[in-house]
């Protein structure tokens, strides 16, 4: 395994870290199926540590740069996160362009969701039978917070009261 390897410049506590990466079973597995192995697949290992999946060393190669691999451990989290820590949303990856459309897909499968949520909350804020004021004597009451409300859109332009008070 050591022999495959195509090395690169070291900082100095990578050393370590990589012979602790070739004694990890896990980590070994992947790599012995990988046919171009860098130290960039280690330095990916040791960063991401979990999930690993058969595509993960695909990610990477001897050019990647340390903003690229960055840039790569963020998405995966995002996604992960994204995805509630589902696992096999990361399965089938096998390049960086598979990995940003399945985020792209997740995010925009959260989107919908948060915007159904939305729309049913506006519904019920409009739907609302109470018509509260903060004065009674002014004409700023539920009908005007609830436009600019709906003008909005947003979590922060809500009535600092709900419906059942």
């Amino acid at each position: 395994m050591v022999r495959r390897l195509a090395s690169s410049s070291l900082l100095p506590w990578e050393l370590e870290d990589i012979h602790t990466a070739l004694q990890d079973p896990e980590y070994l597995s992947l790599m012995r199926h990988h046919p171009h192995l860098h130290l960039n697949h280690i330095r990916l290992l040791n960063r991401i540590r979990r999930p690993l999946w058969p595509g993960l060393l695909n990610l990477v190669d001897e050019h990647t740069s340390a903003v690229d691999m960055s840039w790569l451990c963020r998405m995966i989290r995002d996604t992960l996160a994204i995805a509630g820590r589902n696992e096999q949303v990361l399965a089938g990856i096998h390049s960086r362009e598979a990995l940003q459309a399945q985020h792209d897909r997740l995010v925009e499968r959260f989107n919908r969701a948060n915007s159904r949520n939305s729309e049913e909350k506006r519904q019920t804020a409009g739907n609302c039978s109470a018509n509260p004021t903060y004065n009674n004597s002014s004409s700023f009451g539920w009908s005007t917070l609830n436009a600019n409300y709906m003008m909005f859109g947003e979590e922060s332009h809500r009535p600092p009261y709900s419906c059942s008070e």
